[in-house]
């Protein structure tokens, strides 16, 4: 008789009961910079010889309340007052606000963009938690602009050359964007590569372009063409050059040249060509930034016939602008709030010249802050400006005061 033998198997489960602990959990949901009261130029950031307030925003996203609350913000090179109480922020409860004054020392670097603030946060229930965020001080946000209208005398900085054949770029009057004068090179029926170069220019990190232009070349059909143009970028003072096509955000490229025209020096490459009157082209140059470059306007024309009329390609109204933080900033005892164009701390005869070379149609490649240049605060940089800082130099009274 064969023995069986009956294995059991018992699993035994112990049940496990979590508990959970309602707690909270504080925050600071965003912050604010306020520095109306200081007076000064009033544009949102801590300045060295500014006190300003620093608003916090504080929340509870715990489930219980937070009880016997304190906050306190500290940052180095920064004198702030003292931690404050806000006794109890209940569960769920948000945008607690909690002023603290901050003065940047003359230590802090200029400008410091992305400078580390801690809150210090605390309560009965949890302790302290550490909540860092960051502040851009001792700065300005300026924008700069370089703009030529191609209206002074002479070439204003500008420069122009032949790679083949000649080099014909000339200010006309033949036809303009605003208001008479503008660069031409013509469309002829023979080989050539022709550049116009702007001053050399210092881009930073949003920095955008734009232009006017008016051409006429010759084409075949809406795809394909004889002769073109271009725009391109150096940034190692002209060592080698970057076609910008692909960064035209408005206005780009019309036409490809054909590959065959090989007396073309643009041959097989996305042109603007064809006929078409004055239209506006807009440009990303962040990707070259920051840094200084050159901007080149290339025209290639082949060997074939020219466009019917008069041919070529006529440039206008030349615009860079850019915004980021600079160094300066307007102390609380100057008279000089604007005005001062070269920041160097004064409003003087240099700040005169610079301004009236702005007026006269920019022909040096001055860049001028519009916002400094507006005394009157009527939102443009005109003679009535230049007038003003010219008496207050002079220490004359001036009908218009500076603000």
């Amino acid at each position: 008789m064969k023995s069986r033998h009956v294995c059991m198997m018992v699993l035994f489960v112990s049940s496990v009961i979590w508990t959970w602990a309602a707690s909270p959990n504080l925050l600071v949901h965003h912050h604010v910079v306020d520095d109306t009261a200081a007076g000064c130029d009033q544009d949102g950031i801590a300045d060295y010889g500014e006190v300003v307030q620093f608003l916090l925003y504080i929340d509870n996203r715990g489930d219980a309340d937070a009880t016997d609350v304190w906050v306190s913000l500290t940052a180095a090179d920064c004198l702030i007052s003292g931690k404050v109480s806000l006794g109890t922020i209940a569960a769920g409860q948000v945008a607690v606000e909690v002023w603290f004054d901050v003065e940047v020392s003359d230590t802090v670097p200029c400008p410091a963009e992305d400078w580390e603030f801690e809150a210090s946060l605390t309560c009965h229930e949890t302790g302290t938690t550490l909540e860092p965020f960051y502040e851009t001080v001792n700065a300005d946000w300026r924008m700069s602009i370089f703009f030529d209208d191609m209206e002074c005398a002479g070439d204003g900085g500008w420069t122009h050359s032949a790679g083949v054949g000649s080099d014909d770029w000339q200010k006309v009057t033949t036809s303009a964007h605003s208001p008479v004068q503008s660069w031409f090179s013509a469309d002829y029926p023979s080989a050539k590569d022709v550049y116009l170069v702007t001053p050399a220019l210092s881009l930073y990190d949003s920095a955008k372009m734009s232009f006017w232009h008016k051409r006429n070349m010759e084409v075949q059909g809406n795809e394909w063409a004889y002769d073109g143009c271009v725009l391109e970028i150096s940034t190692n003072g002209g060592g080698t050059w970057t076609d910008l096509g692909p960064d035209v955000l408005q206005g780009g490229y019309s036409h490809t040249v054909f590959d065959w025209a090989a007396t073309n020096p643009l041959h097989g490459r996305p042109v603007w060509s064809g006929n078409m009157d004055w239209t506006l082209v807009k440009v990303d140059l962040s990707a070259y930034a920051p840094g200084e470059a050159l901007l080149r306007f290339r025209l290639g024309c082949d060997e074939q016939e020219t466009a019917p009329g008069e041919a070529g390609w006529w440039i206008d109204d030349v615009r860079i602008e850019e915004g980021r933080y600079d160094c300066h900033h307007q102390p609380c005892s100057s008279d000089c709030t604007y005005g001062d164009l070269d920041f160097d701390g004064s409003c003087d005869a240099d700040d005169v010249l610079l301004l009236a070379h702005y007026l006269a149609g920019n022909p040096a490649g001055f860049t001028c802050d519009e916002a400094f240049g507006d005394l009157n605060r009527n939102g443009g940089v005109d003679g009535h400006d230049l007038i003003i800082l010219l008496n207050f130099v002079c220490n004359n009274i001036s009908i218009i005061p500076l603000p």
